[in-house]
């Protein structure tokens, strides 16, 4: 890489705001010039002048931007998004916006609804989502609820929306030894739910979630708090 006098090649590290390096941050040089991205260690190298500003930004995260003052090793810390974004919808492999998908997909977020009335996510989603019959199994404690998308039905397979917390999709059968598998997950910890509801917007998941899908994301700790 040919540098002019005053480019400077500035090296620099990323971590998350729970010192955990992130590795595949986009580093764009806002003034123009070569992106890269973070390596395994969190490092990055980018040619840079004094007084660029550099854009971070990673997928979970809230964009950042900073100005280069210096020389030195730049040290960046990224902050998790604070709030869910109604308008941008992860879709497959990529993100769109909400009034270019024609799929229909639902994001809400807890606010606003009584927590001490609901024991149970299920009871959450409640007459929250259209399309979305929520049938509790009598109450007793543990037992699951009935959940169904544009009343899915099938005389063989199963109905069952797909269930994925945090990214990690839970099987149709559930957790052994637990009736109702969502039982694990506190309502006061749940920071938004996103309903996919046909399978254009939850191709991802393939024939699992031919009967539509329900994200849900939970809170995440912070230093000091």
């Amino acid at each position: 890489l040919s540098l002019t006098a005053q480019e400077f090649m500035l090296q620099g590290n990323i971590k998350s705001s729970m010192g955990e390096p992130l590795v595949g941050v986009s580093v764009v040089p806002k003034e123009g010039g070569t992106p890269v991205i973070s390596d395994l260690d969190g490092n990055f190298w980018v040619s840079a002048k004094i007084g660029d500003v550099l854009q971070f930004s990673y997928v979970g995260f809230a964009t950042k931007e900073v100005r280069v003052r210096n020389s030195a090793i730049l040290w960046v810390i990224m902050e998790d998004e604070d709030s869910l974004d109604t308008n941008v919808y992860a879709v497959g492999y990529s993100n769109r916006r909400k009034s270019d998908v024609a799929s229909p997909i639902v994001g809400i977020t807890p606010d606003g609804i009584n927590q001490g009335w609901n024991t149970t996510v299920q009871e959450m989603l409640m007459g929250r989502i259209a399309g979305l019959n929520v049938t509790t199994d009598g109450g007793a404690p543990g037992t699951g609820a009935v959940m169904r998308i544009r009343q899915g039905a099938s005389l063989s397979a199963n109905s069952e929306p797909l269930i994925v917390i945090d990214g990690f999709p839970i099987d149709h059968s559930g957790i052994t030894g637990l009736a109702n598998p969502l039982s694990i997950i506190n309502p006061n910890d749940v920071k938004s739910f996103t309903i996919l509801k046909d399978v254009t917007a939850s191709a991802i998941y393939g024939q699992r979630g031919a009967n539509g899908v329900i994200q849900i994301t939970t809170k995440k700790g912070k230093v000091g708090e």
